[in-house]
């Protein structure tokens, strides 16, 4: 098995974070506790498979898809995974 790496989290993918469980709340706020669990256990495994995710539509990123609708956009770097966003799959994003 691979030796793990380091996972970090930026502040705006922590920030995408507190908003998605903000919004998820306002319903329930049960399910919002559990699919906060779900995408941080999910983004976990890029610590040891940082390449699981597709090619992002960004040049270096990568994206996975943690939910049936939010992905991570995050890179792999040298020092470890960075985890750059966490949006909706919707959501448009830049090509």
């Amino acid at each position: 098995m691979a030796q793990p790496r380091p996972v970090f989290w930026s502040s705006a993918a922590v920030n995408d974070l507190i908003r998605i469980g903000r919004r998820v709340a306002v319903d329930s706020p049960a399910n919002a506790d559990k699919l906060l669990d779900q995408i941080e256990r999910k983004a976990s495994i890029l610590a040891v498979f940082p390449e699981i995710g597709h090619v992002g539509r960004k040049a270096d990123t990568r994206e996975l898809l943690v939910h049936s609708h939010y992905l991570i956009i995050y890179r792999v770097l040298a020092d470890g995974v960075h985890l750059l966003r966490v949006k909706h799959s919707s959501r448009k994003r830049p090509a």
